[in-house]
């Protein structure tokens, strides 16, 4: 059709074609009207004929016209893409032309995008990742109770007791399903020298499908096998256990496994990575009510009481139902269930809170304001980075001005100027992100080993996640380090920089320049200044006095309920136990007690026989140990004075206690507690006399005040109700952990039928309490050094740059009569006066900034003259000598 083939000759022109295509069409539409009229048609049928055969040319002028459009757009994207690949191409000359520089800035990237790859690997598995195979996590939450006693204070408690979770069970309507659990981290496997240990979960049939997660192989456990005192020990493997122990192969199931006093029989494995709510490694999970009795004993006692807190709660709330509502439900359950109850807090809180990968008891909760802490450093680290990066780039631009002019001057638009330089800086980032990617690989690799070691990592530290989040902050730094000098540097007065050499680059006094200095020390002092106050707090807190002298002393405990002793059985055991132990080559000391500090206390309330009531002391008790006459000086606890315990302290003679000196004071201020008659339990007991009062010792926490606290003969402690339970504390001669296999051999030893011996060094129960004080020294020492590294290799390249630009201006000086020491005065007078002010203004930020972080120090003021001072010295310092080095060439 010849209007067609107009058109399409229209479309393949390069001009636009919309207007010629519209009066083509409306001159042929009259032509064909005038052409039907002379046939015969009225006007209005051949305009209604018209229109009905130019109604396809009109949809067809719109389809070539879309088809004309889509040919333009992407010519237009040819045409870009072809634009970007010649920067790439004409960036990577230049780099092959100053490779020194190149290197230098991938290295400062790679450090800082590295370093925040690596916290992103970390607290995106700790914080923001929920536990693996578990569905709609959001629905699922954890049970918490705020209550308070006048024995233990207030505090708030994830462990509850199984009444509360059966209370919760029968009468909350929030939930669709519910499930009570409890961790076993040290369930022995086998008896006698081949006993081993395993970290256990035992929890109710619930539990799986409370968490939404499927078998691997095999299958869970069901109601029916874990019912009341019906309980079938059947097993679910852990994946990782099921690789370890038996290869993964499919054979495991039916297998049976020897664990506490029963034989459990393998029924299935669950996923890989599945550990339920704990970052822990879990080995077995085992139905409840088969396995609580190795843990709580047979007599049922705990189903029947709120006082035996050892089970923690984990619920699915049903769709559309938030946390408040079931959590205030939950209030009113607990309440209303203890209304009757005495001793127990009738006014406590129920609260169901958000289930993260990172849990309170798998790592403590100091460490998550650490970890916060430590994003917050990596990010001013990353702009340090940034800075530094881009003071380089704004030096590499001075040097190439006559460059940038002459193109300019050639015709070349800004836009496509400041693009091409743009190319570079991310062309760099690109680099250093890859360069990132192998410092996140092995720098989580070291951390996870080194400072969190008992966390269940899954998976490697570079997944999915990390490396979209190091190309994302590769591409953002490469277009923040390169957008300032590019847009700074397209703009030069052509007539100055075509006239200029390299030399006569643009002036050392550029503010731009001296700004992002400053702004590098100024980070950097912040980031020193952090790093200064937690190693200072790690110092006090290792320095703090706890009481002990745990350095070279050994804990021992077994479970000899497991292998079936009585009370008195287990009393005789530990005896020989003792004995045995004290004979070894290196043993100094061998005593019993009944707890172990930092690892079980006991409170029971006292009655001074002098006054009418009680005072009640701050954080609770008093708390009491039991323990035979070798304890203080095994370990390490300080008598101030009277005497200490002896054998005529035995069963059947005058009840006595050591008290420690806050006890002393704050029952008898002002009076000498030793002589003092206190009446231990219920007033049918005879009354005990203190017969010393010893150093005070902690019992809990570092950070906790000492507490109030005593001591009774380990003999006279059954009168307070305590079992036949002992804890072995043994002082070494020679290095305590080497020491800890043979001590297991011995004590497995004298009985084949004896679980897993729980041997630890006393300092393992201590350091738990100092990890986030170790965690945040070493990360923050570890920025902190990075931050001053690349601030000084930022600042000499800089005033290498600087100087080799005003080698001319040094010259003239020189032939005018200047002296060598002049021109290095004046160097070192210009970079230091910009990294003085930059330094200022970081004391005054680190300053403000130091109630934020006052929480997390120990011992140790947020505002610390000495810190300040180091920080402020080792600054100037490398300041110098990055200044120096360069200003010796001027």
């Amino acid at each position: 059709m010849p209007v067609l083939a107009r058109l399409f000759r229209l479309v393949g022109r390069e001009q636009s074609v919309q207007d010629e295509i519209d009066a083509e069409l409306a001159f042929h539409f009259d032509t064909e009207i005038e052409r039907l009229v002379g046939q015969g048609h009225s006007k209005d049928d051949a305009e209604r004929l018209t229109r009905r055969r130019f109604g396809d040319l009109r949809r067809t002028r719109a389809a070539l016209a879309r088809i004309d459009r889509g040919r333009r757009m992407k010519e237009r994207r040819i045409s870009w893409f072809e634009d970007l690949r010649q920067d790439l191409a004409y960036a990577v000359r230049g780099f092959r032309r100053a490779p020194g520089f190149a290197v230098l800035v991938v290295l400062i990237l790679g450090l800082g995008i590295g370093a925040n790859a690596t916290m992103f690997g970390l607290i995106d598995r700790l914080l923001l990742q929920p536990p693996a195979h578990v569905t709609e996590p959001a629905r699922v939450t954890r049970f918490e109770l705020s209550e308070s006693n006048g024995s233990f204070g207030s505090w708030t408690n994830e462990s509850v007791a199984w009444k509360t979770y059966t209370d919760q069970r029968d009468h909350a309507t929030y939930f669709s399903s519910i499930a009570a659990w409890t961790t076993h981290s040290g369930m022995p496997l086998g008896r006698g020298i081949e006993a081993r240990e395993i970290r256990a979960v035992i929890a109710t049939a619930s539990y799986f499908g409370t968490l939404g997660v499927r078998p691997l192989i095999g299958r869970f456990y069901t109601e029916d096998e874990d019912k009341v005192d019906a309980g079938v020990p059947v097993a679910v493997l852990s994946w990782r256990y099921w690789q370890r122990v038996y290869g993964g192969s499919t054979e495991a199931i039916g297998k049976t496994m020897f664990l506490g006093s029963q034989t459990y029989t393998v029924i299935g494995v669950a996923p890989k990575g599945f550990n339920g709510i704990d970052l822990d490694a879990v080995d077995v999970w085992l139905p409840f009510h088969a396995a609580a009795q190795d843990m709580v004993g047979r007599s049922g006692e705990w189903r029947n009481t709120y006082y035996w807190q050892w089970l923690r709660i984990v619920s699915r709330l049903k769709p559309g139902v938030s946390r408040a509502v079931a959590s205030e439900e939950a209030t009113r359950i607990q309440r209303a269930a203890v209304a009757n109850e005495t001793d127990i807090d009738r006014k406590a809180v129920s609260a169901l809170v958000p289930m993260r990968g990172f849990e309170r008891q798998a790592v403590p909760h100091a460490r998550e304001q650490v970890a916060v802490w430590l994003a917050s450093v990596a990010l001013v680290l990353l702009l340090i980075v940034c800075a530094n990066t881009a003071n380089l780039l704004l030096a590499r631009a001075g040097n190439r001005r006559r460059e940038i002019a002459v193109r300019l001057a050639l015709g070349v638009g800004r836009g496509r100027l400041v693009r091409q330089l743009l190319a570079e800086s991310v062309l760099l980032a690109a680099a250093a992100g890859a360069a990132a990617l192998l410092i996140a690989r092995w720098g989580g690799d070291l951390l996870r080993a080194t400072l969190l070691p008992n966390v269940n990592w899954v998976d490697g530290p570079l997944d999915a996640r990390v490396a979209a989040v190091t190309a994302a902050a590769a591409l953002l730094t490469g277009v923040l380090t390169g957008l300032v000098p590019a847009l700074h540097s397209s703009r030069p007065v052509l007539t100055a920089a075509l006239r200029s050499s390299a030399s006569d680059a643009a002036s050392p006094r550029s503010l731009l320049r001296s700004g992002l200095l400053a702004t590098q020390a100024c980070l950097s002092v912040v980031l020193l200044v952090g790093a200064g106050l937690f190693v200072m707090s790690l110092r006090r807190v290792v320095a703090t006095d706890l009481g002990y002298d745990a350095g070279s002393v050994v804990v021992a405990d077994l479970d000899l309920s497991l292998a079936g002793y009585d009370k008195a059985g287990r009393q005789a055991f530990y005896d020989r136990a003792r004995e045995r132990l004290a004979g070894l080559s290196g043993v100094d000391k061998a005593s019993l007690a009944i707890g172990s500090p930092f690892y079980t206390m006991y409170s029971k309330q006292i009655r001074l026989t002098d006054r009418d009531s009680t005072p009640r002391a701050k954080g609770g008790g008093p708390y009491y140990n039991g323990v035979d006459p070798e304890f203080f000086t095994a370990t390490g606890v300080r008598l101030l004075r009277g005497r200490g315990f002896t054998g005529e302290d035995r069963v059947g003679a005058a009840p006595v206690m050591i008290v420690n000196q806050r006890m002393a004071e704050f029952f008898w201020p002002g009076k000498e507690a030793v002589g003092q008659c206190v009446k231990l339990g219920g007033d049918s007991l005879p009354c005990s006399t203190v017969i010393g009062v010893s150093a005070n010792a902690r019992v809990n926490a570092i950070l906790e005040p000492s507490r109030v606290s005593y001591y009774v003969p380990l003999v006279q402690s059954g009168m307070l109700g305590m079992s036949g339970d002992r804890v072995l504390f043994l002082r070494m001669r020679r290095d305590a952990a080497a020491r800890i296999p043979e001590i297991r051999r011995v004590l497995q030893g004298m009985e084949p039928n004896l679980p897993f011996a729980n041997i630890r060094t006393f300092q393992s129960q201590i350091d738990p309490e100092i990890q986030p004080w170790r965690l945040g020294a070493v990360m923050f020492g570890l920025f902190g050094g990075l931050a001053l590294l690349v601030a000084a290799v930022g600042l000499y390249s800089v005033m290498s740059y600087t100087v080799t630009q005003r080698t001319r201006e040094f010259g003239v000086r020189a032939a005018l009569g200047a002296s060598a020491g002049q021109v290095l005065r004046a160097v070192l007078r210009d970079g230091l006066g910009v990294i003085g002010l930059g330094m200022t203004i970081g004391i005054a930020l680190a300053l403000g900034a130091g109630r934020f972080v006052a929480p997390m120090l120990y011992g140790t003021s947020p505002r610390d003259p000495l810190v300040f001072g180091v920080v402020g010295v080792a600054l100037l310092s490398a300041s110098v000598l990055a200044i120096w080095i360069p200003a010796r060439r001027a």
